[in-house]
Parts: structure tokens; C-alpha cells; sequence
């Protein structure tokens, strides 16, 4: 199955096409989450700099500087928190009340030139240009390509219908609505309470929440494919939560002793020593820059 054939592609594909202001503000969503980092960091040696500041001289300046950068700081992770909340609910809206996947565009089409044939793929001829079937290969290679043509009802099925409308006051539009406001509600506690437990444990509920409510009605994806995009976000949303060993203070109390502690046994290795190197390089990133564990 190629890349475009996929349900992921298929879906994203129709649902720009259908709904060109879906594919705009995507785009727009897209490039906000791949710069924010980028952005953060800017925005802190902008407000940091004694020239932005006005401020110059003695350690109590220095430090009415820093405090002035810090809020700053925060205030700039707020309103971008907002515009990307914003952004979400109103993709939400115009998608039909369809659930947000991941990324939002269509995933890479690699050029079909540049494949080989390989047991288990199509094969076209030069001269009638007819498609093959699976060269012969290992069992599970014959057996994919054969649930691969099985799936003729997500097919045959409107692509942009492959993930379900929540109705208005379902429980699942409440709960969409809830994963998108979460960052934001998280962001505006940690700029109150930066080092407290409050965000961490209200942030973490909510999530928990969420991933317990939004189960898919389908047990298996291969049964139904009407379901299979939910479940694959599931899965990555389950996934992101990670990020929470990271996170202010479990990372200080738990999980920063412990990388301490895997970088000074890996530092006696030759080759080791070089993730470790990188380690703690990335260390002051995840203290620092509230992008670096936030999703």
C-alpha cells in the first residue's frame, strides 16, 4: 500500500481538498509547532539583552532584568498557547467535529522511480504497464499484502469519512475540546507556579481523563477501518505522556537523578560517552525551555 493509500493520507488528502480553509490554518498550526522552540529561545535573549531591557550595572539590575525576561517569557508561551488553542478548536469546527490527528498534512509520497522490487511488493510491466501482485517472499510479507487488499470497505468509503463526526454535547466533543485547551491550562499554572506540583498533577488528570473517555467502539483496526485513524491517535496521545518525566518538578525530584546518575556510568565507556555527551547537553534545555517537554 503506498503512502497515499494509506487511511492517514487518504483522510488528510480529501479533507484539504474539501475544505481548503482546514488545509490553510493546518499549515499555519503546523509551522507554530515547529518553531516554537526556536521562538521561545528568541524571545528569551531578546527580553535578556541589557539593550531590549534598558537595564545595565549592578547585580540588583541584572536580576530585576532576568525577573522582567522571565515573565516576559511566559507571557509570549501564553499567547501562543491561545492562537494554537484557537487554531485547533476552529480546524475542529470546520473538519465536521472530526478529531484532530497528528501532524495534519499528508505524510512524504516517495517517487515510485526511486523503489526497489522487493519480495512482497507490486510490480509493473514496462511494456503493457500492468500491476503485478506480491512477488513471492516470507509468509507475513504474502499476509500483509492480503489484509491490505481485504480492507475494500475503508476503500470504497468516502476517505474524509474514515474518522467519525462527535456530536455537539457528546462526551467525545467535550473531551477533544478538552485535550486542545489542556497546553493552555497547563501553561497559564506553570507561569504561576513554576516549580509546585499543582500544574503537573492538574495537567496529568486531565490527560488521564481524556485517554480513558476517548476509546474507539472497534476492537480491532483490521475489523473496521472506520475506526483505525481513532485508535492510532490514541495511541500517540498515550504516548506523548512521557513528557510528563520530564516536567517540572517530577523531572527535579525523580528523573533528573536518574539520567545524572546514567550519564556518569555511561561518561566511563569510549563509546557510550558520546550519548552521554548529548545527554547532558539537553539537560539545561528541558529545565529551561518550556517547549522542550511540552506537547
Amino acid at each position: 500500500m503506498s503512502p497515499r493509500e494509506q487511511p492517514y493520507n487518504r483522510y488528510i488528502h480529501a479533507l484539504h481538498e474539501q475544505r481548503p480553509i482546514v488545509r490553510r490554518l493546518s499549515y499555519i498550526l503546523q509551522i507554530i509547532q515547529y518553531t516554537q522552540v526556536i521562538a521561545e529561545l528568541g524571545v528569551k535573549k531578546l527580553l535578556k539583552s541589557p539593550s531590549f531591557s534598558g537595564l545595565s550595572g549592578n547585580n540588583t539590575l541584572q536580576t530585576s532584568r532576568e525577573e522582567g525576561a522571565e515573565k516576559g517569557r511566559w507571557k509570549f508561551v501564553l499567547w501562543l498557547e491561545l492562537a494554537k488553542f484557537i487554531l485547533k478548536v476552529v480546524i475542529f469546527h470546520r473538519s465536521g467535529n472530526r478529531p484532530l490527528l497528528s501532524g495534519l498534512v499528508p505524510e512524504r509520497d516517495p517517487s515510485s522511480h526511486n523503489a526497489s522490487i522487493s519480495p512482497g511488493s507490486e510490480w509493473k510491466a514496462a511494456r503493457m504497464g500492468d500491476i503485478g501482485g506480491p512477488l513471492a517472499g516470507s509468509s507475513g510479507e504474502v499476509t500483509k499484502y492480503l489484509v491490505s487488499k481485504a480492507l475494500v470497505s475503508g476503500h470504497k468509503r468516502n476517505p474524509i469519512d474514515l474518522l467519525p463526526q462527535y456530536q455537539p454535547q457528546s462526551q467525545k466533543y467535550f473531551m477533544e475540546l478538552a485535550y486542545f485547551a489542556r497546553p493552555l491550562v497547563y501553561a497559564y499554572l506553570r507561569s504561576r507556579d513554576i516549580k509546585g506540583w499543582k500544574p503537573w498533577i492538574v495537567s496529568l488528570l486531565i490527560d488521564i481523563i481524556i485517554s480513558n473517555t476517548k476509546s474507539s467502539s472497534s476492537a480491532s483496526p483490521l475489523i473496521d477501518t472506520y475506526s483505525y485513524l481513532e485508535q492510532e491517535e490514541k495511541r500517540r496521545r498515550n504516548w506523548m505522556l512521557v513528557y510528563y518525566m520530564l516536567r517540572e518538578p517530577f523531572y527535579s525530584e525523580y528523573s533528573k537523578p536518574i539520567l545524572q546518575d546514567l550519564c556518569g556510568g555511561m561518561r566511563r565507556v569510549p563509546i557510550v560517552s558520546i550519548v552521554s555527551g548529548v545527554l547532558q547537553e539537553y539537560i539545561p534545555l528541558w529545565e529551561n525551555i518550556f517547549y522542550y517537554t511540552s506537547h
